[in-house]
């Protein structure tokens, strides 16, 4: 019972998310997909990033460091597939 709920949800979801992606304007495709394949592959990635501590005087900085990670990996991606 629990697994058909399971089920029930994630083809919910995926029908949801499918909808959404149709609508994407073209220069937002890479980065979505992108998300979708490191959620899928690395499902913790993103509470591991938020789990650093920040060693930067806080007061001085623009960006948080959880989105300079993922700016990182990102543009380690990017230079792996060029």
């Amino acid at each position: 019972m629990l697994n058909k709920a399971i089920s029930q949800q994630t083809e919910l979801l995926t029908r949801k998310f499918s909808l959404v992606e149709s609508r994407l304007p073209e220069k937002l495709v890479l980065p979505v997909a992108f998300a979708k394949t490191i959620r899928t592959f690395f499902p913790e990635l993103g509470k591991n990033i938020a789990a650093i501590k920040d060693p930067r005087m806080l007061n001085k900085t623009d960006y948080d460091l959880n989105l300079l990670g993922w700016v990182g990996i990102f543009m380690f991606f990017l230079s792996l597939v060029q």
